[in-house]
């Protein structure tokens, strides 16, 4: 083992960058050890923020307070290569409370050989469910406040590794990131491979 993740110690750089369109946009780098919440409020006045966590935090709460950030009734899509029960009855209850007004969530194929029971839990409440090969993790939250483009290593799983995350608020990353999952939509859909819709 290189190092030990109790080793990092907590730190944060901040370092604002004008882009050619002048706008603002900022990189936080830390050992991330509070609330999801105090993230979003730093993208009230910066565009971007990435930081590495060692595990104090986990996708389906980060996703959680970027729909409270965009004011609620969000747009939701998810890529993601895996997903786990506890993620999941999150998203349920986010779709149940009208947080989340339409989700759609592309995950791994091998759901259907490691988390069956996870795959039919998720077809009675994700709008669009599609099984691909994909490892990329992407979640992209739209509403009135807003567009935010979450990139991630980690899954929608809990974990105890190390891991990085980068929050964007930026217009451009959310239709870059929105145009290669739709393409990808759009070949399972005409090549009809994908697992249907909630109806």
């Amino acid at each position: 083992m290189l190092f030990n993740s109790a080793d990092i110690k907590p730190f944060k750089f901040k370092q604002i960058v004008r882009t050619g369109i002048e706008r603002a946009t900022a990189r936080l780098f830390s050992k991330f050890s509070s609330g999801c919440g105090s993230l979003f409020t730093e993208l009230i006045e910066i565009d971007s923020i990435e930081f590495v966590s060692t595990g104090q935090y986990n996708a389906h709460n980060i996703l959680e307070e970027a729909v409270k950030f965009v004011g609620g009734n969000a747009k939701v899509i998810i890529t993601t290569y895996a997903i786990t029960e506890e993620p999941a009855r999150h998203l349920y209850r986010l779709v149940h409370n009208n947080d989340i007004e339409s989700l759609t969530v592309l995950v791994d194929k091998r759901i259907q050989r490691h988390g069956i029971g996870i795959f039919a839990f998720m077809r009675s409440f994700v709008n669009e469910l599609y099984l691909l090969k994909i490892h990329a993790k992407v979640t992209l939250v739209e509403g009135k406040g807003g567009y935010i483009t979450i990139v991630q290593s980690g899954n929608y799983t809990k974990n105890a590794r190390i891991e990085i995350t980068r929050i964007s608020r930026s217009p451009e990353a959310y239709f870059f990131h929105k145009k290669w999952i739709t393409n990808e939509v759009d070949k399972l859909i005409n090549h009809s491979v994908y697992a249907g819709t909630k109806e």
